[in-house]
């Protein structure tokens, strides 16, 4: 983790703050660290005084389906849905180009939201 570009949480939710405060201990300062679960709060919460906060984008792409496993993959799965991001002011400038450069190739459509709304 220390020496990746990005690293993305797709963890349960229960299990994200501490897994997100892991990853954020050990990452480089170059390295964007972002979420897909459907909960924010408390999550943001979790990190808020992290000293690697910077690095993280909490990000939420409405996609999927009820089914799970490789058979149930689906081309093109993040195009034109929403990714719905939480607190982008915290998160590096250069950081949140990299993210956004990343949903733009995915097709995704973004939307800002505060973490409490979002919940």
């Amino acid at each position: 983790v220390n020496k990746a570009d990005v690293v993305i949480l797709a963890v349960p939710v229960d299990v994200a703050k501490g897994v997100a405060v892991e990853v954020l201990d050990t990452v480089g300062n170059d390295t964007l660290v972002f979420d897909a679960g459907s909960t924010k709060s408390g999550l943001c919460e979790a990190i808020a005084a992290h000293p690697n906060r910077r690095n993280f984008l909490a990000a939420h792409p409405i996609a999927g389906t009820e089914f799970s496993g490789p058979s149930a993959a689906v081309e093109d799965l993040f195009r034109n849905k929403t990714n719905i991001i939480c607190e982008v002011e915290k998160t590096a400038f250069k950081l949140q180009e990299r993210a956004l450069e990343i949903f733009q190739k995915l097709g995704m459509r973004i939307r800002y939201m505060d973490p409490k709304a979002h919940d």
